[in-house]
């Protein structure tokens, strides 16, 4: 198992708040916990659940439209095409 980099995550989450990005979809599970870790410690950012990962970037996509704001979701690895 590849250990997480957290520096890494903290870094990626730094520089999407930086780019104006307030709003994440997050999934849980456990290969998603890093992310949502640095991402819920971050006071600029705002997460939103969504269960199923396979729809997360729809939801993502339809917010974004409907609020004209970045939106960013991370998407599982099957889906990263």
């Amino acid at each position: 198992m590849k250990s997480t980099n957290k520096k890494g995550v903290k870094q990626l989450v730094d520089i999407l708040t930086s780019q104006g990005v307030r709003h994440f979809i997050i999934s849980p599970g456990s290969r998603n916990a890093p992310v949502i870790k640095a991402l819920t410690a971050h006071p600029d950012t705002r997460c939103h659940s969504i269960v199923d990962e396979r729809s997360a970037a729809y939801v993502a996509l339809g917010m974004a439209k409907a609020l004209d704001e970045p939106w960013a979701c991370r998407a599982p690895q099957e889906q990263q095409l």
